[in-house]
């Protein structure tokens, strides 16, 4: 997971505020290009519904691939991207209501990496958006999670749209498990950030590897 991979999940939220605007007739005729912006376009396929009847416990969200379970928000849909979109699992959003609040999922190999090695990359690569002002990073934590080390960053983030200023938070949580780094990140706009937050770690403490060979060192 690089720098690309935040910039991405940023700017969806960005674009979701620009579209927003344009639909409730509050833009003008000057347009601000978003400090932070995705990649590339993403072509979206159709939505996977999330929500189940009264009940039943959610699915969970299962990729042999890329080894990995994990139940998403009721009520969220998830979109699975093709080979050349960001990210390479899903992005998940809510099935209603604003579209200002993203969950993504990143997985790569750990190539003999530590997970302290792997947070050094991903700081590393965030450090040009905090030079330039538009990225902050609040906190950072390693925690315990079912077992497994998991590292914490906190975001903030700054942009305007439409000559109006954004402010957005964000959670980048990063762990190494059976070879691989898993990267989960959370973005929204500030005002509706902490009760999506909750879901969001419910949906880290859901996740499982389908088949765990993790030595010592990733747990």
């Amino acid at each position: 997971m690089d720098k690309a991979a935040i910039s991405w999940s940023i700017g969806i939220v960005v674009v979701a505020v620009g579209i927003a605007a344009v639909g409730a007739g509050t833009v003008n005729d000057t347009v601000d290009t978003p400090i932070v912006s995705p990649p590339q376009a993403i072509t979206e396929p159709e939505p996977q519904p999330t929500a189940t009847a009264p009940g039943q416990a959610d699915p969970a969200y299962t990729d042999e691939n890329f080894n990995l379970s994990i139940v998403f928000p009721k009520g969220w849909i998830i979109l699975t991207p093709g080979a050349d979109n960001f990210p390479n699992i899903a992005e998940v959003y809510p099935l209603t209501g604003e579209r200002h609040r993203i969950m993504a999922v990143f997985v790569e190999s750990a190539s003999g990496r530590s997970l302290d090695d792997a947070v050094q990359s991903i700081l590393a690569d965030l450090q040009e958006y905090v030079e330039v002002g538009t990225l902050e990073i609040s906190d950072q934590e390693r925690v315990d999670i079912n077992g497994r080390a998991v590292f914490l960053l906190d975001l903030a983030w700054y942009t305007t749209i439409y000559g109006q200023p954004i402010d957005g938070r964000g959670q980048v949580a990063t762990l190494i498990a059976s070879g691989n780094v898993y990267t989960f990140i959370h973005t929204s706009e500030a005002h509706n950030f902490d009760s999506s937050q909750i879901l969001f770690e419910e949906s880290l403490r859901s996740f499982r590897v389908l088949v765990d060979d993790s030595s010592d060192d990733d747990i």
